[in-house]
């Protein structure tokens, strides 16, 4: 009946530096190397992370992209993409690598700066009051320092 009270709910596990910045490196590195070709995947993980509508339409917006780039590439018959479609697709495969990258690198950043939400607040009980609501008088003495 007279217990502790409700255990504060425990604080949410973050991930270890050193994880978050192998995780950076990789999908940092991967729509780069990759030369725009895989640069949905970081902004579909950084959405699968924040759970934000803003990452997620930043996700489908790259994979538009990827998909106009296609386009242009698909319609250059050479095998070095010197058409002026081709510089095209390629100049918009590599510019949406380096947003990606970067897009990527504000998003996780900022997701992991934020306080982690508790939430709903745990009901605490109030606080002791004075036996049967009568006030109490002041203690009258001092206490004596120790010898």
């Amino acid at each position: 009946m007279h217990g502790h009270g409700y255990a504060p709910p425990p604080p949410p596990r973050r991930p270890r530096t050193a994880v978050l910045v192998l995780l950076r490196v990789f999908f940092v590195a991967l729509p780069l190397l990759s030369l725009g070709f895989l640069a949905w995947i970081s902004t579909l993980y950084a959405a699968i992370v924040t759970r934000r509508p803003r990452d997620w339409w930043a996700f489908a917006a790259t994979a538009v992209v990827l998909v106009v780039s296609f386009c242009f590439l698909a319609t250059d018959d050479t095998d070095d993409f010197s058409t002026p479609a081709g510089t095209t697709g390629m100049i918009i495969l590599l510019l949406n690598a380096c947003a990606c990258a970067g897009y990527f690198l504000y998003a996780d950043i900022r997701h992991h700066r934020q306080p982690p939400h508790l939430g709903h607040p745990v009901p605490t009980p109030p606080f002791p009051t004075a036996g049967y609501g009568h006030p109490q008088p002041p203690y009258p003495y001092a206490p004596a320092p120790a010898p």
